[in-house]
């Protein structure tokens, strides 16, 4: 009895340490996944915002910058884009970013011959004019997923 609970102690053993090393790899998997994910992010615009009369000296306007330059937490947020069907809108609180309490994302994932591949947006104060900003981003998604699907990006 002595030997068999020996062997299972030492099967055990060496399970923990198979699943140790497999959790550690997907950890590893996990973080180069995300850091790829960042570096495939385009930001433009975003010194735009210095325009805002009202934020333009303001703190929380910088932890919205520093938030935008991390790209961490936005990937994240955009990554909640590729869930839905269509535009996606964050206002204030909603995004569950405390920077971004006062500011709205609208976003809208596009597809490339029917695969979801990326998500589009547009970040700026909740006082936007959302009649013109959601239409303009629903537009862009998918003018974007057609010019890609269609091979027209080949050729410029």
């Amino acid at each position: 009895m002595q030997e068999v609970i020996a062997l299972l102690e030492e099967d055990l053993r060496q399970s923990r340490a198979e699943m140790d090393a497999i959790l550690r790899n997907a950890m590893e998997l996990g973080k180069e996944m995300l850091a790829a994910d960042q570096e495939r992010m385009l930001v433009e615009g975003e010194l735009q915002l210095l325009n805002l009369p009202d934020l333009a000296a303001s703190e929380r306007l910088r932890e919205l910058l520093s938030v935008v330059r991390q790209k961490r937490e936005l990937v994240m947020l955009l990554d909640q884009s590729l869930l839905s069907s269509g535009v996606r809108l964050f206002i204030g609180g909603e995004s569950g970013l405390a920077p971004l309490s006062d500011f709205t994302l609208i976003s809208a994932p596009y597809q490339i011959d029917g695969e979801l591949v990326g998500v589009i947006g547009v970040l700026g104060p909740m006082r936007m004019p959302y009649q013109d900003i959601i239409p303009l981003v629903d537009g862009t998604a998918r003018l974007l997923g057609q010019a890609l699907s269609q091979g027209e990006w080949l050729s410029s």
